[in-house]
């Protein structure tokens, strides 16, 4: 058994270069098996360009082992950026985000704000580690629009297809960061987006001015709105009237209120409703009506409810503020019976 596994093997490495010689190509190795054939044509950080007659594509580094031919040693070069682009994706890939920040923020500061199949790769590895890391969800931010960046610019993606996606395809937004996530625990946080190109892409600008507007308004303690209509795109429509129920005016804010809840008659996923509810809520609360305000109570109840699951820390958010509202108003007993469940869910496995 053990000569038949050798033999095969030895078979197969013949026929590679059998068959590269008779092309006259060269032949990149790539990570986990498999070759790619053609001409190296280009060595670069993006990667190992590679064209063939009838193709030509860019293998990211994460997936290039070693390369035959004129261009090895400008490939050899490149072999530190590789080996550790590929131990983060290994790592990440294995649900071990921990062991895989490191490496990809490394990478990250080579990398962000470039366009390259490498790019998509370490710049979504960032975006993935810094969600698992709680205390880094203001941080996601960036790495978030320069990954969404990169897809809406055609970038196929080679990394991480057996994970769950990080940004819904729907929306293109992040189930797990919704735009209010940071407020009250970080509110003196920034979110520092020198890096992410403007002017190319009017989706990504209106993202980025919705969540620094989001930052904006927690650090002064004063709402912004975005100036303008939202555009024509599902994500930024929400997260656009999401900014809106933080509106001085009475008009914008109820307003936005109606487009959340229009998105809620759609029968949302999960975690969409969940955002929706909160905004509507909180936005109640704001009302001078107490009844108005009690409507704001039974929105946010919905998350710890029914949507906790979807949104847990969003969900421990919504508890409180609702407890909070109905010990202002007189309903103590109520309040305290929140709280207690609220302890309950989160002491819960």
């Amino acid at each position: 058994m053990i000569r038949f596994a050798v033999n095969s093997l030895i078979v197969a490495v013949c026929a590679v270069v059998v068959c590269a010689s008779q092309t006259g190509g060269d032949v990149v190795y790539l990570r986990g098996g498999g070759i790619e054939q053609g001409e190296v044509v280009e060595v670069s950080d993006a990667g190992l360009r590679i064209r063939s007659d009838d193709w030509e594509r860019t293998i990211s580094w994460d997936r290039v082992r070693s390369v035959t031919g004129p261009k090895r040693d400008e490939a050899e070069a490149f072999a530190v950026i590789a080996e550790m682009a590929w131990r983060a994706r290994y790592r990440l890939e294995r649900s071990d985000p921990v062991m895989a920040q490191a490496d990809f923020e490394t990478l990250y500061q080579r990398y962000r704000g470039t366009t390259s199949p490498t790019a998509l790769v370490v710049t979504e590895g960032v975006l993935r580690c810094r969600l698992a890391d709680s205390r880094r969800s203001s941080d996601a931010v960036e790495p978030y629009l320069q990954t969404l960046r990169l897809v809406r610019l055609g970038m196929r993606r080679t990394a991480f297809l057996d994970l769950p996606p990080v940004i819904d395809p729907r929306t293109g937004l992040v189930p797990s960061l919704p735009p209010v996530a940071h407020v009250d625990s970080e509110p003196s946080v920034q979110i520092d987006l020198s890096a992410l190109p403007r002017g190319e892409d009017a989706v990504i600008d209106a993202l980025a001015d919705i969540y620094a507007a989001f930052v904006a308004g927690a650090a002064s303690g004063v709402t912004t709105t975005v100036p303008g209509d939202a555009l024509d795109d599902p994500g930024v429509a929400i997260a656009h009237a999401m900014l809106g129920t933080t509106s001085p005016s009475d008009a914008v804010r109820r307003g936005s209120c109606e487009d959340l809840r229009a998105v809620l008659r759609d029968g949302p996923t999960p975690w969409l409703e969940a955002w929706c509810r909160f905004d509507v809520g909180q936005a109640l609360l704001g009302e001078d009506d107490p009844e108005t305000r009690l409507l704001g109570v039974i929105e946010l109840l919905h998350l710890p409810v029914r949507l906790s699951a979807a949104q847990p820390m969003l969900a421990q958010r919504a508890g409180r503020m609702g407890a909070d509202e109905l010990e202002s108003q007189g309903y103590e007993a109520y309040a305290e019976q929140l709280h207690a469940d609220l302890s309950e869910l989160r002491s819960a496995p």
